[in-house]
Parts: structure tokens; sequence; C-alpha cells
């Protein structure tokens, strides 16, 4: 059983296809190195694997599982990811942990505004 799988992934940006019809898989124990010029998907793959970008259609699996919100919390917790050009752009640390909060797959949730202020004050 593969330990994620995306089936049959379309994705499109500004109306040009970056996926149509890509299926992918990793069995456990594999390695895999993703190669290629920027911008054609490598780091859109691993936003679909976290959730952070869902397909114009098809279906992400991690463990068995079909990413969806109730459970993309879940799966986050089950997966580390470090982008091999970390950046947090310009602004605040609260603009930084707010723009996460733009992702469609986060649409639903409400930023904690006073917790974060809370935190960011004792950290």
């Amino acid at each position: 059983m593969a330990i994620i799988e995306l089936r049959n992934i379309n994705i499109k940006y500004d109306g040009k296809d970056l996926f149509r019809g890509f299926d992918f898989s990793v069995e456990k124990g594999d390695k895999v190195a993703l190669l290629g010029k920027s911008g054609i998907g490598k780091s859109t793959l691993f936003n679909l694997i976290l959730g952070f970008v869902r397909p114009n259609s098809g279906e992400v699996i991690v463990g068995g599982i079909p990413i969806d919100e109730e459970n993309v919390w879940d799966i986050r917790r089950r997966i580390a990811y470090v982008d091999q050009d970390v950046s947090i752009g310009n602004g605040t640390a609260s603009d930084f942990l707010r723009s996460a909060f733009q992702f469609r797959a986060n649409a639903g949730r409400e930023f904690p505004e006073e917790k974060l202020n809370r935190l960011l004050e004792y950290f």
C-alpha cells in the first residue's frame, strides 16, 4: 500500500494546466527526488500532500486516508516538510502566521488574534 498517493490530479493556475491527470505514489521505504525547473509544480506537490492546495479534481491520499477538511490537521501532524528555500517574506511574525489562514484549506478557520498576541508577548 502506498503511504502517499495522488490520483488523477488536475490543477490549473491562471487558466493553464499545471497538472492534468497526474498520478503519483510513494511506497514505504521509497526515496524520491523531485527535480526540475522553477515553476513546474514541485512545491505544489508538497502543498497538495499537506492539504494547503486542493486539486481542481482528483484525490490525495496519505496513509490510506483521503485528505479532507476534517482530517487535514491530523495528517499534517504526521508529516514534516522543510522547503529548501525557506522564506517568511516581509512583515511581522504576526503577519507571517496570519498568512496561513489565507490558504483555501484553512478558509473555515478563525484566526486566533488574541491567543497569538498573548503567545508572541510570552516569547
